[in-house]
């Protein structure tokens, strides 16, 4: 029965993979010193934006197919895990080798510690710690 339903689902993500064109190509990562077989997608669909690379290194292209492919990628080497959605917005998706890198952008990471439950425990903390250091020092009478 769990079979039969893996089954049905593996081939419709199969048919719907079937509407890319893709060609492959060959990778060679330096720091390996190995050569990887991948598949890229031959024509763009949908729409496309430009994503800069690190180090200004320019910008790339990316589109519909370019992130299936690259989902696809991830998803052979169990490395899906690295993709997720912002923890406080939900509407941009990070990749990250760490399971720690959980936000989007610095003010996404910001607003949920000022708000989250875990956020404003933590921070009593901190500031507790603070205010324990500063006693034993003898520098500020607290009340």
């Amino acid at each position: 029965m769990v079979l039969r339903a893996f089954r049905k689902r593996h081939n419709a993500f199969n048919r719907r993979l079937s509407g890319y064109s893709l060609v492959p190509a060959l990778a060679f990562v330096e720091r390996t010193g190995m050569w990887h077989l991948s598949s890229v997608p031959k024509r763009t669909r949908g729409p496309v934006i430009k994503m800069p690379l690190p180090s200004d290194a320019g910008l790339v292209r990316v589109s519909e197919a370019t992130a299936i492919c690259a989902l696809a990628r991830l998803a052979t080497r169990r490395e899906l895990r690295k993709v997720r959605l912002c923890a406080q917005c939900g509407d941009n998706w990070l990749v990250s080798e760490r399971e720690i890198d959980r936000f989007c952008r610095d003010a996404c990471r910001k607003e949920f510690h000022a708000t989250s439950d875990e956020g404003k425990r933590k921070h009593r903390e901190r500031q507790k710690d603070y205010r324990d250091r500063e006693k034993e020092k003898g520098l500020v009478q607290w009340k």
